[in-house]
């Protein structure tokens, strides 16, 4: 990346749209805004590379598809947080976004200077009895796109939620209820029944928090 770029952006598509996800690696991204990407398809296909061993969930990952749309959020980062970014995500491939794929929720436009980037998985895998999708990450996942529609009434207008869930591939029977006390999941997770009734109406069949323990 080019350090004399003034205003560079990071699209998060996964974890990083939850503020407290985002602010553990960069506290100043407080603030960052809800936007739809084209070109961009968001799945479950991430894991760590094969030669690591030990059991590991599969984690959202994104590769480019021109056919697809998603959503997510950007934030600014320096160019010190962003090369700390590529240093910590070396498994990934560092992806410049030309700003007109970048729509952003409250119809704001980017400044010229304004240089927007991704970290697309080099080599996607789907879930798997050794590597499944685990409910504590799509709890934060999920948490922070209705943190989105919290802050952004037309984020909130456009269903950012629900296109989150559409917008990703890959969904598997190969996911787990790793919920801390999931009789009181609420306790751990706050906004737990909305999460439930949205992946419930989207999962019937193989949604595991729509019952406790499964």
């Amino acid at each position: 990346v080019d350090a004399t770029k003034r205003d560079i952006f990071i699209f998060g598509y996964g974890s990083l749209i939850e503020r407290a996800s985002r602010v553990s690696t960069a506290p100043e991204a407080v603030v960052a805004f809800p936007v739809s990407v084209r070109g961009v398809r968001r799945g479950w296909f991430d894991q760590m590379p094969p030669d690591d061993a030990g059991w590991s969930p599969t984690y959202l990952g994104a590769v480019e598809d021109e056919t697809a749309t998603t959503n997510g959020v950007v934030y600014q980062v320096s160019a010190a947080e962003f090369a700390a970014y590529e240093e910590r995500d070396t498994g990934y491939l560092t992806v410049e976004l030309k700003p007109e794929r970048v729509t952003f929720y409250d119809g704001r436009r980017p400044t010229p200077d304004a240089t927007f980037y991704f970290f697309a998985t080099k080599t996607p895998h789907p879930p798997n009895d050794d590597h499944p999708i685990v409910q504590s990450y799509v709890d934060i996942v999920m948490t922070g796109a209705m943190e989105q529609e919290a802050n952004y009434p037309l984020a909130k207008e456009a269903g950012f939620v629900e296109a989150l869930v559409r917008e990703t591939t890959d969904w598997s029977p190969h996911w787990v209820n790793d919920r801390v006390h999931p009789y009181r999941a609420f306790a751990a997770v706050p906004q737990a029944s909305e999460i439930d009734a949205i992946l419930t109406r989207h999962f019937p069949t193989f949604y595991p928090g729509r019952r406790p323990g499964s």
